[in-house]
Protein backbone atom coordinates (compact mmCIF):
# COMPACT_ATOMS: atom_id res chain seq x y z
CA UNK A 1 0.00 0.00 0.00
CA UNK A 2 2.85 2.33 1.03
CA UNK A 3 4.19 2.29 -2.85
CA UNK A 4 0.72 4.00 -3.69
CA UNK A 5 1.84 7.48 -1.13
CA UNK A 6 4.96 7.09 -3.18
CA UNK A 7 3.82 6.94 -6.34
CA UNK A 8 1.30 9.80 -5.20
CA UNK A 9 4.88 12.06 -4.04
CA UNK A 10 7.13 11.07 -7.13
CA UNK A 11 4.83 10.30 -9.88
CA UNK A 12 7.28 7.01 -10.40
CA UNK A 13 6.24 5.07 -13.74
CA UNK A 14 8.10 2.15 -12.36
CA UNK A 15 6.39 1.63 -9.30
CA UNK A 16 3.23 2.78 -10.56
CA UNK A 17 3.77 -0.34 -13.42
CA UNK A 18 4.54 -2.50 -10.87
CA UNK A 19 1.78 -1.94 -8.75
CA UNK A 20 -0.49 -1.70 -12.00
CA UNK A 21 0.38 -5.09 -12.69
CA UNK A 22 0.40 -6.62 -9.20
CA UNK A 23 -3.03 -5.67 -8.80
CA UNK A 24 -4.20 -8.60 -11.17
CA UNK A 25 -3.46 -12.40 -8.95
CA UNK A 26 -1.96 -14.07 -11.78
CA UNK A 27 0.62 -11.72 -12.00
CA UNK A 28 2.64 -13.01 -8.55
CA UNK A 29 3.04 -16.36 -10.00
CA UNK A 30 5.84 -14.86 -11.79
CA UNK A 31 7.71 -13.12 -9.61
CA UNK A 32 9.73 -14.67 -7.00
CA UNK A 33 7.92 -14.01 -3.88
CA UNK A 34 6.90 -16.50 -1.17
CA UNK A 35 4.29 -17.75 0.98
CA UNK A 36 4.06 -15.92 4.70
CA UNK A 37 2.68 -18.60 7.19
CA UNK A 38 -0.41 -17.23 7.72
CA UNK A 39 -1.24 -18.01 3.62
CA UNK A 40 -1.82 -21.33 3.05
CA UNK A 41 -1.46 -21.28 -0.81
CA UNK A 42 -0.07 -19.46 -3.41
CA UNK A 43 -3.39 -18.60 -4.59
CA UNK A 44 -4.10 -17.16 -1.00
CA UNK A 45 -0.89 -14.77 -1.17
CA UNK A 46 -1.57 -14.06 -5.09
CA UNK A 47 -5.37 -12.59 -3.75
CA UNK A 48 -3.55 -10.84 -0.88
CA UNK A 49 -0.93 -9.20 -2.74
CA UNK A 50 -3.46 -7.95 -5.35
CA UNK A 51 -5.86 -6.69 -2.92
CA UNK A 52 -3.20 -4.98 -1.60
CA UNK A 53 -2.17 -3.44 -4.53
CA UNK A 54 -5.64 -2.09 -5.35
CA UNK A 55 -5.31 -0.44 -2.05
CA UNK A 56 -2.03 1.01 -3.54
CA UNK A 57 -3.45 2.67 -6.81
CA UNK A 58 -5.90 3.79 -5.18
CA UNK A 59 -4.05 6.07 -2.79
CA UNK A 60 -1.51 7.23 -5.62
CA UNK A 61 -4.37 9.52 -7.13
CA UNK A 62 -2.59 8.55 -10.20
CA UNK A 63 -4.71 9.13 -13.25
CA UNK A 64 -3.45 6.05 -14.73
CA UNK A 65 -4.24 4.01 -11.86
CA UNK A 66 -7.79 5.33 -11.91
CA UNK A 67 -7.88 3.47 -15.42
CA UNK A 68 -6.56 0.12 -14.11
CA UNK A 69 -9.31 0.44 -11.26
CA UNK A 70 -11.82 1.25 -13.67
CA UNK A 71 -10.18 -1.95 -15.64
CA UNK A 72 -10.18 -4.39 -12.81
CA UNK A 73 -14.45 -3.51 -12.85
CA UNK A 74 -14.93 -5.00 -16.16
CA UNK A 75 -15.94 -8.97 -16.30
CA UNK A 76 -13.41 -11.53 -15.64
CA UNK A 77 -11.33 -12.78 -18.52
CA UNK A 78 -9.55 -16.17 -16.86
CA UNK A 79 -11.02 -18.22 -14.02
CA UNK A 80 -8.77 -16.82 -11.54
CA UNK A 81 -9.87 -13.40 -12.43
CA UNK A 82 -13.62 -14.56 -11.82
CA UNK A 83 -12.60 -16.15 -8.30
CA UNK A 84 -10.54 -13.16 -7.12
CA UNK A 85 -13.50 -10.57 -8.56
CA UNK A 86 -15.84 -12.75 -6.13
CA UNK A 87 -13.36 -12.69 -3.48
CA UNK A 88 -13.65 -8.52 -3.54
CA UNK A 89 -17.05 -8.16 -3.79
CA UNK A 90 -18.34 -5.07 -2.30
CA UNK A 91 -14.76 -3.80 -2.36
CA UNK A 92 -15.20 -3.58 -6.41
CA UNK A 93 -18.70 -1.49 -5.60
CA UNK A 94 -16.45 1.75 -5.54
CA UNK A 95 -16.72 4.09 -8.55
CA UNK A 96 -19.41 1.47 -10.55
CA UNK A 97 -22.58 2.96 -10.36
CA UNK A 98 -23.42 0.27 -7.47
CA UNK A 99 -23.69 1.26 -3.95
CA UNK A 100 -21.26 1.30 -2.03
CA UNK A 101 -20.52 -0.89 1.02
CA UNK A 102 -20.55 1.82 3.68
CA UNK A 103 -23.46 3.66 2.44
CA UNK A 104 -25.86 4.34 5.13
CA UNK A 105 -23.51 3.08 7.99
CA UNK A 106 -22.49 5.71 10.97
CA UNK A 107 -19.16 6.06 9.27
CA UNK A 108 -20.37 7.36 5.95
CA UNK A 109 -22.23 10.37 7.84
Amino acid sequence: MSMGYLINKTGNQRALDFVRDGAKPETWAGRKVGVAPFQSTTTERDFDFSKYAIFALALSGHPEAAEALRALQQPAQTAVQGAFQAQMGDLSACDSGRPSPFSGTAASR
